[in-house]
């Protein structure tokens, strides 16, 4: 009886700790700049997002991304902007990068000179890379 309670207990132990310590981030990449670019998310686990356009002009001016794991900050999140799609023998892109973890929403800005720059963040611990401005 004891043991199957002891069993019981360490498995909602176990979960509860798992779920509390885990990350559900979300991006919000806004754009800026009049002109339209292309946006890529590589996560901490080496998920790539599809590209997506993003165009302030149209009603496509932002675009929000859920990156969810255990444990997010064992390597950095990057995201990507491109000013034209890429071709296999040609990749540029502007990128920043930060190590994020935590249950909130961390919002990038992309302005005139297409670098994604993160505007501000709630409930995301962030360190080792671009973790919003002043």
């Amino acid at each position: 009886m004891y043991l199957r309670v002891i069993c019981l207990l360490a498995v909602l132990f176990s979960e509860a700790t798992r779920k509390a310590s885990g990350c559900d981030i979300k991006l919000a990449i806004y754009s800026q700049t009049e002109k339209p670019f292309f946006v890529k998310v590589i996560a901490y686990n080496g998920t790539e997002t599809p590209l997506y356009a993003i165009n302030k002009s149209e009603a496509q001016n932002k675009k929000i991304i859920v990156i969810s794991g255990p444990i997010c900050n064992l390597k950095p999140t990057e995201i990507r902007v491109y000013q034209f799609p890429p071709e296999e023998d040609f990749d540029s892109y502007h990128k920043t990068s930060a190590y994020l973890e935590g249950i909130g929403t961390a919002m990038y800005n992309v302005g005139d000179d297409l670098v994604p720059k993160m505007g501000g963040r709630f409930g995301v611990a962030c360190g080792f890379g671009d973790c919003g401005r002043g």
